[in-house]
């Protein structure tokens, strides 16, 4: 399974790579000492340019997408006085020492929200239902104070969300990628 999660983190890493913009290859070249003797040899580089929003993407798809954020909105997990998981909207605040939650609504509760991702006036996420262990593909509207019934977009085993250019990807059980 982790061969599997390796090879998928590697197929994203080459879409990132070769979708980012100011891009390019340039020949320099590398020197190696091999077993004592000098060797110099031509090698590829990349000039590679991302904007500081799509490394935050980046860096929060690979913590599994446990939160995003979009216009003062926050949108991740939080737990409740018994310590049961919701995904939760939040507004905040930001202050000298951090982001401060203004106020909180619940989403969906008793699961483990992963892969957060927003498109349009759409949160989509891989809800794992802590009770059971089922998978599926969900999507919400995003809005603060939006009625926040979930449609379920696919509802089998599933994992590592992402959108890309207006289509859902991810993996299904016998970690087979889809898209929608």
């Amino acid at each position: 399974m982790e061969a599997v999660k390796k090879a998928f983190c590697l197929l994203l890493s080459v879409l990132l790579l070769t979708a980012c913009s100011g891009c390019g290859v340039k020949k320099v070249k590398v020197s190696s000492v091999t077993e004592g003797a000098a060797e110099q040899r031509e090698a590829d580089t990349f000039k590679i340019s991302f904007s500081a929003e799509e490394t935050l993407k980046m860096s929060n798809y690979m913590l599994s997408g446990r939160f995003t954020h979009e216009k003062k909105l926050l949108y991740g997990t939080r737990h409740d006085e018994a310590g049961q998981p919701m995904l939760t909207r939040m507004k905040y605040t930001a202050g000298q020492s951090g982001m401060y939650v203004r106020e909180a609504e619940e989403i969906d509760r008793g699961v483990d929200a992963q892969y957060l991702t927003l498109s349009g006036s759409w949160l989509y996420y891989l809800r794992e239902e802590l009770s059971d262990g089922r998978t599926s593909v969900c999507r919400i509207p995003s809005a603060f104070g939006a009625a926040a019934e979930k449609e379920e977009l696919y509802a089998s085993p599933c994992d590592f969300l992402s959108l890309r250019n207006g289509r859902l990807y991810f993996t299904d059980a016998e970690q087979h990628l889809l898209s929608m």
